[in-house]
């Protein structure tokens, strides 16, 4: 190729100019990195450090406009925020409304309630910490579901640039020699509170500021730090390393990998790297980033982020959730044939607006937010518009939200007592030990335990196999609930255990559960030695098995077909549940006779496995017992458990 062609190639920059075109060409990086992701993690499984992209970005351009006003003399926060209205309210404005209109057509009354909310999170700024909270929650609403759950990002980056102006011109006008350090403390601090807090808190390490704004501020250290370009050869090193540190990070993080910490150094010190290389001659990277198709990516960036993620989530609803597969390509050249219509018609009119008195720039932009706020809080006061349903699909999609009895003993160490609290006709110690599918058992466990007259202690930590030697790094209760019954094992007569076995399979564990160091053996190893060490303690143990698990939600599958009115009330084959739970069975087949494995399969699959009865549903999500699925059950469970009612415990050697 030749120079000139090459030339003709990379996009224009106006002369005495200010723009910088391989920046732009990171934002194509950064989006379709995230884009790619949510399409389909196996294509780009870390994709989401687009993000970590975008916010040095951000924290550069954004830093070096301040300090630049600040000494001219002509910063006011006025026109910094007007400038960021123009720049981000109608595109995201129009987003908003557009959500808001289709899902109402599109979404069950729960969806719709949870997507209101995010709405009313995101114009106040605060969606990352809504999504914090949903996420922390592990029994709230699907929020992969929300199709407004990337607006964390916008959230973030509000709440700095609501504290960072002030800070930087208070510092300017005060200390003005102290802006380099105090920045540096600042990142120096984000970070170590990052490090810090992601292994053991990485939801909240993910979503809130403190854990963030390091980004941001590694790029406003660029925009105030001069530093001097290296020689040409490492320049070229240096930006080739600084692309690859972007690049694999991108195709070698995956979901389980801990987010942000240090694992976020890379793409941001790259990112960071890339843009002060590129303010200096152009290396083959940058030219290869200032290449027209590339640019023109980047110039559209914030819409086509905007704009995918809802594309996405509402062809998901469209399928009944079903895998998108067939249907990738073409949301992907859809997100980009409408972020292209909205940067040229939403974006570009309004940012080059500079008729339009600020006054009147203000005022639109809170009578839009007030009008998509109020709509936003009066579909949360009436729980998603429940009126525009039937009452028969109303009922079913409650059925995914329902009260959950016993929840307020989930992560309680001492337990919750469970059964008779008032006449004792067995005085043995029964502990009922698990995760979220023991919760999901209370309530038949606690009908059978009353009607023996039986007391007995519910102990259940949420994503926590009740192991020895197992813990979960996402829920520090989950290692010392296990610690404890390794050191109280003794003091029990009988242990009732059960948990989502399935989930916690070599082929399926998602590296946070691990068994000592190990993230494999969870089941193979940590079922027998938990249960030997409890018959070594003369204790009797009981194994509840998995229940049939989906890919679905199954009241959101009866909803949404009471919606169509089609339905198809069936569910998997007991031979089809079996396979899914082959390790489990394997393990169990080889523990000594004396541990009495019960499988629920036996009473739920003759030979399909039932899903409900009428306007019954007995599961709440794709895998948990509904209360009425319990109870329906409890007489079976009764039966099996019939042994633990003898009036005398087990004799200790």
């Amino acid at each position: 190729m030749t120079t000139v062609e090459s030339a003709h190639l990379r996009a224009p920059v106006p002369p005495n100019s200010n723009y910088r075109p391989d920046i732009d060409g990171l934002r194509a990086i950064a989006v379709m990195a995230v884009v790619l992701h949510h399409l389909s993690a196996k294509w780009v499984p870390g994709g989401f450090i687009g993000v970590d992209v975008f916010f040095v970005i951000s924290g550069y351009l954004i830093t070096k406009i301040i300090s630049r006003e600040i000494a001219d003399g002509t910063f006011t926060f006025a026109r910094f925020y007007e400038r960021r209205i123009r720049r981000l309210f109608p595109a995201l404005f129009t987003v908003l409304a557009f959500v808001l209109v289709v899902g109402w057509f599109v979404l069950l009354p729960s969806d719709y309630l949870a997507t209101l909310r995010g709405s009313a999170a995101t114009l106040l700024f605060s969606a990352n910490i809504l999504f914090w909270h949903v996420q922390t929650d592990y029994f709230a609403a699907d929020a992969k579901l929300n199709p407004l759950l990337h607006m964390w990002s916008l959230g973030v980056e509000e709440q700095f640039y609501l504290v960072f102006p002030v800070v930087l011109l208070l510092i300017h006008r005060w200390m003005p020699r102290w802006v380099v350090a105090t920045m540096l403390a600042g990142f120096g601090l984000s970070l170590a509170l990052s490090i810090v807090f992601t292994p053991t808190s990485f939801v909240a390490s993910y979503f809130l500021l403190p854990t963030r704004a390091w980004e941001l501020l590694a790029g406003g250290l660029l925009a105030v730090i001069p530093m001097r370009q290296p020689g040409r050869y490492w320049r070229e090193l240096l930006a080739l390393a600084a692309m690859l540190a972007i690049l694999v990070p991108a195709f070698q993080y995956t979901q389980q990998t801990p987010f942000p910490g240090h694992a976020a150094l890379l793409p941001v010190l790259g990112t960071a790297a890339l843009i002060w290389l590129g303010g200096g001659v152009p290396t083959a990277v940058s030219r290869l980033l200032q290449l027209r198709p590339v640019v023109y990516i980047g110039l559209i960036s914030y819409s086509l982020y905007l704009w995918h993620w809802p594309l996405i989530v509402f062809a998901r609803f469209q399928n009944g959730l079903q895998p998108l597969d067939e249907w990738l390509f073409m949301l992907l050249a859809l997100s980009i044939a409408v972020a292209a219509l909205s940067h040229r018609f939403i974006e570009k009119p309004f940012r080059a607006g500079a008729a339009q008195r600020r006054s009147k720039v203000f005022a639109a932009a809170g009578v839009a937010m007030a009008a998509l706020l109020s709509v936003s809080v009066l579909g949360n006061q009436q729980q998603g518009f429940e009126s525009r349903v039937s009452a028969e699909v109303l009922a079913l999609d409650r059925q995914r939200r329902p009260d959950i009895p016993f929840i307020h003993c989930d992560g309680k160490l001492e337990g919750c007592p469970i059964g008779s609290q008032e006449r004792q006709t067995v005085g043995k110690k029964i502990v009922f030990l698990g995760d979220s599918h023991m919760l999901a058992w209370a309530p038949a466990i606690d009908k059978i335990l009353k009607d023996r007259g039986v007391a007995g202690t519910l102990v259940v930590t949420s994503s926590c196999p009740p192991l020895v030697g197992v813990a979960n790094d996402m829920f520090p209760a989950c290692e010392k609930q296990n610690l404890q019954l390794a050191a109280r094992m003794r003091s029990f007569d009988a242990v009732v255990m059960t948990a989502a076995w399935n989930a916690y399979e070599d082929k399926v564990n998602n590296g946070r559960v691990r068994f000592g160091s190990s993230t494999t053996g969870i089941l193979t190893a940590g079922l027998p030695r938990t249960t030997g060490a409890l018959l070594d303690q003369g204790v009797d143990v009981y194994l509840i098995g998995p229940v049939p698990t989906y890919e679905l939600s199954v009241p959101y599958m009866y909803a949404t077909q009471a919606m169509s009115g089609q339905f198809d009330t069936g569910g998997k084959s007991v031979v089809e549940h079996f396979i899914q739970s082959q390790e489990f069975f394997s393990v169990a087949r080889g523990l000594p006779a004396s541990v009495k494995v019960i499988d629920p399969a036996e009473w739920i699959c003759t030979p399909n496995c039932v899903v409900g009865q009428a306007s019954e549903v007995f599961y709440r999500d794709d895998d948990h017992l509904s209360i009425s699925g319990a109870v329906y059950f409890s007489n079976r469970l009764g039966d099996a458990l019939a042994a633990l009612f003898t009036t005398e415990p087990t004799s200790r050697n």
